[in-house]
């Protein structure tokens, strides 16, 4: 059945058979092709695979878009980067940008990602370059973004980081600022915030400005409160000086409300345990919130922080909270190798 579609399929593209519609392959036979191409991906068969990319790329942009993220998952996940079926692959990739210019920045965009997972930080670089000066690439944020990720991780591959200049420090400032501006309009998801702000934010700290990256997390911080990696950089950069405990605490607290089970929580929690006035009721229900999650059951430093808190607190056990969590307690610590006098 599938071969039968097969055969159908190719003649309609080699033109000998128009019976499909005029221009328009059947969704029937595209779906049985396409089934053909999953089978052929799950068997490894590669040369089908080839084939049929070739013939789902001839006659329908849409068929031709299947085709390209077929190519970009391949890329991502069989081949090393010497391999020749990859650089096969990234031809074909790179043909795309003539056959659908339509989809021109997305497979731009897609090829660069590629490339960067697959540590080609240069051959990346050299589509940025290519394309730069292009009225359709030039404004996308996301194409600028990717520009200043890889301007970093030149620099830092070609030993510019202690020197703090070299032939790529002037471009990479360039893009900084262009980061800059473009995160204010990129309006993606989690993904996207991550990776460029992760890499502009550890930029700005290798580079000295300290300060400056911390005010663009905080600022980040209050338009985009749900996104976590803004705690996780403030608590990473803020802790290489003692003179922020303070701020460290308040941006833990932001953080494990936002995210209980966070490591944050023990290390929050030791710093509130050794304060005068110490607020037990909240270490409670943090470390408590912690240990709700079954990822943090074993963890010893949990459960050695309730039985700090148990031993310093002397309304511990009458407190609601400790009442409503001792089934769970006693649960965990029969998995543990803690005994239950430690903790209960």
């Amino acid at each position: 059945m599938l071969a039968g579609a097969m055969v159908k399929f190719v003649s309609y593209v080699e033109g000998s058979d128009d019976s499909l519609g005029h221009g328009t392959v059947h969704a029937t036979e595209v779906a049985k092709v396409v089934r053909l191409l999953r089978k052929s991906l799950l068997h490894h068969d590669m040369d089908t695979v080839s084939d049929i990319m070739e013939l789902l790329t001839a006659r329908t942009l849409i068929v031709q878009e299947l085709a390209v993220k077929v190519t970009r998952e391949l890329m991502l996940h069989e081949y090393s980067c010497n391999d020749e079926v990859f650089l096969d692959l990234l031809k074909f990739l790179k043909q795309q940008f003539i056959a659908m210019p339509q989809f021109k920045i997305q497979n731009g965009l897609e090829l660069i990602y590629i490339l960067i997972l697959k540590g080609m930080t240069k051959e990346a670089f050299e589509v940025i370059l290519s394309n730069a000066s292009m009225d359709q690439f030039s404004p996308s944020p996301l194409f600028q973004g990717y520009g200043g990720v890889i301007a970093y991780m030149l620099w830092k591959e070609e030993g510019f980081i202690k020197k703090g200049s070299g032939k790529l420090c002037d471009g990479l400032l360039k893009y900084f600022d262009v980061m800059r501006t473009n995160l204010n309009i990129v309006d993606g998801g989690e993904g996207e915030y991550s990776f460029f702000m992760t890499y502009y934010v550890k930029s700005l700290v290798r580079l000295g400005r300290t300060d400056q990256a911390v005010s663009l997390l905080e600022e980040y911080k209050l338009t985009r409160p749900q996104e976590l990696t803004t705690y996780r950089l403030l608590i990473e950069i803020l802790t290489s000086d003692s003179s922020n405990n303070e701020r460290i605490t308040q941006v833990r607290k932001d953080l494990v409300l936002l995210e209980p089970s966070s490591r944050e929580a023990v290390a929050l929690v030791n710093s509130l345990l050794l304060e005068d006035d110490v607020d037990y009721p909240y270490c409670l229900s943090v470390v408590l919130n912690f240990m709700d999650y079954p990822t943090n059951w074993s963890n010893l430093s949990g459960l050695s922080l309730l039985s700090k808190i148990r031993s310093e607190w002397p309304n511990c056990e009458e407190s609601s909270l400790w009442r409503s969590r001792s089934k769970m307690l006693k649960f965990i610590l029969s998995e543990t190798t803690l005994h239950e006098q430690d903790v209960l």
